[in-house]
């Protein structure tokens, strides 16, 4: 007589097994072939394989973001290079590219991931591509705190350059501890914020020598007529390389 309970045990036990076989590799065979001609052999070819890239979709570009691995951890060389050679293809000029998409993902990949590199490495692609309706300045601010990030952080918002940024890199300078504050004066500088140029003066004579200097170079390149006494005050008291 059949035991009925045991029919029903090895049924669970053989999907157990055989399932996760069936999906187990579920990967795109159009994006591993890309992936080992990576990199082409010359730039009409690297432009005909990004350009299969776009044409597969976002689910083709989350498989390329989700190959990229903490160093040390595994070989995701030709991953980081088909991404970064994705980057400055959907940045052409004049020309969408798929960028929208793209970005899409970056931005999805980049809340995703939890290693400080990964991090940094989809926020450096972010800057590549970036545009004031597709990166959230938001988004980026909440890395401005972190002392690894900060810099990456900073120079994407410095790309997108809009008020929402500017105002993402004030933020951030009230509170910023010793090692970000000269990575966001520099970016308020290039940024010519004026709403930064008194916050920044104060800094001009800080004891932190990396400090004092990226503040005045970045209150001479804001040019607000406040920093020209503070210019001449520090040209006076200063010597050598540091008076140059």
């Amino acid at each position: 007589m059949i035991d009925n309970k045991k029919v029903a045990l090895l049924i669970v036990l053989a999907a157990a097994i055989f399932v996760p076989c069936l999906f187990a590799d579920q990967s795109d065979p159009a994006v591993a072939n890309i992936l080992e001609k990576m990199p082409a052999d010359n730039a009409k070819i690297e432009r005909e394989l990004n350009a299969e890239i776009i044409k597969a979709g976002p689910d083709a570009i989350k498989e390329l973001c989700d190959l990229i691995v903490p160093p040390g951890t595994g070989d995701d060389t030709k991953a980081r290079y088909a991404i970064s050679s994705l980057s400055f293809y959907t940045s052409r000029p004049n020309t969408d590219g798929g960028r929208s998409g793209y970005i899409a993902v970056l931005n999805e990949a980049l809340a995703k991931a939890t290693d400080k590199e990964v991090q940094s490495f989809f926020i450096s692609q972010l800057q590549l591509v970036v545009s004031e309706e597709r990166v959230s300045p938001y988004l980026l601010s909440s890395y401005l705190r972190d002392e690894r990030l900060c810099e990456p952080a900073s120079m994407a918002l410095l790309t997108i350059g809009t008020d929402a940024a500017e105002k993402a890199l004030l933020t951030a300078l009230r509170t910023a501890n010793q090692k970000n504050l000269p990575t966001i004066i520099h970016a308020l500088g290039q940024m010519q914020s004026k709403a930064a140029a008194g916050a920044i003066s104060k800094h001009a004579s800080s004891t932190d020598t990396t400090t004092r200097l990226v503040s005045l170079r970045a209150a001479a390149s804001i040019a607000d007529k406040s920093a020209e006494k503070i210019l001449e005050k520090a040209l006076a008291k200063a010597s050598g390389l540091e008076r140059a």
